[in-house]
């Protein structure tokens, strides 16, 4: 990962809310905001217990109690936000603060002419005062402390996947200057059926025999699997399934193979599955959408971060099969994708997002808006809302009753809910 992503992820996780464009707010700011209000009220008790030449009345008391419990727990939500590193709440919380002050001047309790002197003394202290409330002041090493360390270990792991990838190179490089010898074969799985069809690596190379029944597993990391690829000069012929594993996040060896070479028709084809998470997904998705035509049955992606432009493609181009997967994947929805009218004739029964969810993921616990954000980009083109069977839901992070809201919210109500876990 490198610095610039780095600090994308810090904005996307700690700062930005779940709306495009939403504004960031200083922690600071709200609490001296909230500091504000709170001094006021104190004088506004003192001025009526203290100054004042009559017993307050029972209303004043309630006021008194009512806004002072308001203000105590917007303190505490504003510790806790800072201590959870929810940054985008502050947004919320300084709206808060606004109609809290806001229904304190509105109320009849204070005249006019004494909120206004009240909230310039406090404003003209907050003003020449830059100091940050004693109660929410502590918190702050503590959680600046905690944020550091995390991207100190973000850092050591940049660096140990630069030496990592400098050793494959290296590795690599050695395997070239010895191509003649004879390495792993790219594992298959074959079934007696007469006369297969077979691929060769080379003219030295025994032949690999591929049927319809077969599985080709590929995995990429491996120098020789993926010299494999390089090999191909035509389509591979009619194969049961295909699994590319490890997938490195820009390979031009593997975008030609998806493109060109994979086989015109295939039952199960599972990309860039066993790997961590990727944000190759842009530069495979048009030969992915490419190869989406020879699959008929079967289409998974896993572990790729995915944003509106290639979660469009993706689906509008497998709109054909029956079954398509985003397992283990981050997604990136801060609007409703608009799919313009081309799953149109879609015959889709099963959307697989398992694992999408989790708190490492796409974290649909804090982040709940991205995966209605999703059906109701969905739920607006008919034929696929009218074929859409099943929707897996492993290790999602809501609630199986909000999960049936939401799809029901869309139009969704006939669509079963499989392997739900929180």
């Amino acid at each position: 990962m490198t610095t610039k992503k780095l600090k994308m992820y810090y904005c996307y996780e700690h700062f930005y809310g779940q709306d495009e464009g939403e504004c960031l707010v200083s922690p600071e700011f709200v609490a001296k905001k909230v500091g504000v209000i709170d001094q006021m009220l104190r004088l506004f008790t003192y001025f009526t217990q203290n100054e004042c030449h009559k017993k307050p009345d029972e209303r004043t008391l309630k006021f008194q109690q009512e806004f002072t419990l308001q203000v105590q727990k917007l303190r505490d939500d504003i510790i806790h936000a800072y201590e959870q590193g929810l940054f985008h709440e502050f947004g919320d919380l300084i709206c808060k603060a606004r109609n809290i002050q806001a229904n304190m001047d509105g109320d009849e309790t204070f005249s006019r002419f004494a909120c206004y002197i009240m909230w310039e003394i406090m404003q003209e202290k907050l003003d020449q005062d830059s100091e940050i409330p004693s109660w929410f002041s502590g918190v702050i090493p503590k959680q600046k402390n905690k944020l550091q360390e995390e991207l100190e270990k973000q850092q050591l792991t940049i660096k140990n996947l630069k030496e990592k990838t400098k050793r494959l190179q290296q590795q690599n490089e050695e395997l070239e200057q010895n191509r003649n010898s004879r390495g792993q074969e790219p594992t298959s799985y074959q079934n007696p059926s007469p006369a297969p069809k077979k691929i060769t690596r080379g003219k030295k190379s025994n032949p690999t025999e591929f049927n319809s029944e077969s599985t080709l597993r590929l995995e990429l990391t491996n120098p020789k699997h993926m010299e494999f690829l390089g090999y191909l000069n035509r389509r591979m012929p009619t194969l049961n399934r295909i699994d590319l594993n490890g997938v490195p996040a820009d390979n031009q060896k593997i975008k030609t193979f998806l493109g060109n070479f994979l086989p015109e028709e295939l039952k199960l084809f599972n990309f860039n599955c066993s790997s961590p998470l990727s944000t190759g997904l842009p530069f495979y998705a048009d030969a992915l959408a490419k190869a989406s035509a020879c699959v008929r049955e079967v289409f998974s992606i896993y572990n790729f971060e995915v944003c509106e432009p290639q979660l469009k493609t993706l689906v509008c181009a497998s709109k054909h099969m029956l079954r398509l997967g985003f397992q283990y994947c981050r997604f990136y929805l801060p609007t409703v994708p608009d799919f313009g009218g081309k799953l149109k004739g879609s015959v889709l029964k099963v959307l697989d997002l398992s694992a999408c969810g989790r708190k490492d993921y796409s974290n649909w616990t804090n982040n709940q808006v991205y995966f209605e954000n999703l059906v109701e980009g969905l739920s607006k083109e008919e034929d696929f809302r009218a074929s859409l069977q099943k929707i897996w839901l492993n290790q999602c992070g809501m609630q199986l009753k909000t999960v049936k809201r939401l799809l029901s919210k869309h139009g969704f109500t006939h669509v079963e809910i499989c392997g739900h876990t929180k």
